[in-house]
């Protein structure tokens, strides 16, 4: 994914995590002043649940990134 910086905030339409089983997609900011993030993301699974639905539900990492916390969607 990609990152544009303003004003010491870094955001993102397009952040993509990948791993062997799954990516997660996502969208969101970190600002690198507070050290603060808030990004929104999703999966989109190599392997489904057998109802065809995705294995991970939509969550959210947000907080100072001392201490970030997840929060389903």
């Amino acid at each position: 994914g990609s990152f544009e910086i303003g004003q010491g905030i870094g955001r993102t339409k397009d952040l993509l995590l990948r791993t062997s089983s799954m990516s997660l997609v996502g969208t969101g900011e970190v600002d690198l002043a507070k050290a603060y993030v808030n990004i929104d993301l999703r999966s989109i699974t190599r392997t489904s649940t057998s109802d065809n639905r995705p294995a991970v539900k939509p969550f959210r990492i947000e907080g100072p990134i001392a201490a970030l916390t997840t929060e389903s969607r």
